[in-house]
């Protein structure tokens, strides 16, 4: 970091410098007696000096500067200036003596010849040490700039890529089950060893159940929110939230929409999932998207959460898909009322009734009163107790 440092401030102080003695020394060209053979060469290196220079500063002021070169630039910035600071002397003695005598004779060139081709090789040596070095950190900034361009690319074609598996047919989103979300409820459940212990993976695939208005929709799309929230690196997410209102929903287009979620977590795009946005077909086998999420599972870690399978138009295959995505490894949340062919698909695999506790109700009652229109000072204990039976048997299902 010193180095870097050294750089920016040797740059711009040899920067004003070089100008400085480029004005000095075209004073003397205008008068000058005797110019010495290499005076010509000289104003060349200077004026190379001062191209170099700005080249340089423009790359720091890009951040673009090479740290490996770093060291040996910071030396040479030093040393130059040393060099360039006693020719500065020289001259300006020479100038502030011309000054007072400027009615008697012209200004003289203050060096010799032969000093005046030291300071040509001096100014050349250095130009050189420069401009090596603009070359390599120019070749680091075209290696950058191949680098964002590729990025770039590559991002636009992901978001191309992503749109084009995209489902056309709407999709549910989970925040809207989560608008009349009571705060502080289902903390129990989320962080319960049921739940913690799929999160961290330790059972993969587990099945939530329950009977209708128990509450295992608004649980789905908390599970989801506290998987996306829960800053899990190299984990790609996706849900599903079935529902009995679009009753001719397609396995290849919640497949299709799983795949687009779960490449928004991807890096890089896999090539099964490439190949075919390639083929560009629309009439996707359901075998190839299949393949897809697996090598999605394959690359990251890989959730899914699916609300109400008991609403699902095409449950059988869904089932078998399912299967197959256990044995590629991912993790699977699912949830549906407790009906016999879907217990029997989940009989070896951990399970939870789902229903909310006594404090879960409480909670909501007093969300609910908190903000409402009722007067909440006028409501007693007994009707508030009553409330909350009244909803412990609306969520029982009765």
């Amino acid at each position: 970091m010193a180095e870097v440092l050294g750089i920016v401030s040797g740059t711009a102080g040899l920067l004003s410098l070089a100008i400085e003695v480029t004005k000095l020394s075209y004073t003397y060209i205008a008068s000058v007696r005797g110019a010495p053979k290499s005076l010509t060469s000289y104003i060349g290196e200077l004026a190379t000096l001062t191209s170099v220079l700005l080249q340089l500063d423009d790359l720091i002021q890009a951040r673009r500067v090479n740290s490996q070169n770093s060291q040996i630039l910071s030396k040479a910035l030093n040393d130059c200036q040393q060099e360039v600071e006693h020719l500065k002397a020289k001259l300006e003695r020479k100038v502030s003596y011309g000054r007072i005598k400027a009615k008697v004779a012209a200004l003289a060139w203050p060096l010799s010849e032969s000093e005046l081709q030291d300071k040509v090789n001096m100014l050349h040596r250095y130009n050189g040490i420069f401009s090596s070095a603009l070359q390599a950190d120019s070749l680091t900034v075209a290696i950058a700039t191949n680098k964002e361009l590729q990025d770039f690319r590559h991002s636009t074609e992901a978001k191309e890529i992503i749109a084009w598996y995209k489902s056309d047919v709407a999709i549910e989103v989970s925040a809207s089950h989560l608008e009349d979300y009571c705060p502080s409820t289902w903390q129990t459940f989320l962080s319960g060893s049921f739940y913690q212990s799929w999160r961290s993976g330790s059972t993969p695939v587990v099945w939530g159940y329950g009977k209708p208005g128990a509450g295992k929709t608004v649980l789905a799309a908390l599970v989801l929110r506290d998987v996306k929230s829960g800053n899990l690196p190299g984990t790609a997410i996706a849900s599903h939230f079935f529902s009995s209102s679009r009753p001719k929903e397609s396995v290849s287009n919640v497949l299709r929409s799983l795949i687009a979620q779960a490449l928004h977590s991807c890096p890089i795009i896999p090539q099964e999932a490439l190949a075919l946005y390639e083929k560009g077909s629309q009439n996707l086998m359901m075998t190839d998207l299949i393949n897809v999420l697996g090598a999605i599972a394959k690359s990251m870690t890989t959730c899914i959460i699916l609300d109400a399978l008991d609403e699902c138009p095409f449950l059988p295959k869904l089932f078998n898909i399912l299967l197959t995505l256990q044995e590629l490894g991912v993790r699977i949340f699912a949830t549906a009322r407790d009906l016999p062919k879907i217990r029997k698909h989940f009989e070896k695999k951990p399970r939870v009734e789902i229903s909310a506790t006594r404090q879960d109700l409480d909670f909501y009652v007093n969300h609910r009163l908190e903000h409402g229109e009722v007067d909440v000072e006028s409501i007693g204990t007994e009707l508030k107790s009553d409330l909350v039976s009244a909803i412990v048997k609306r969520a029982a299902g009765s």
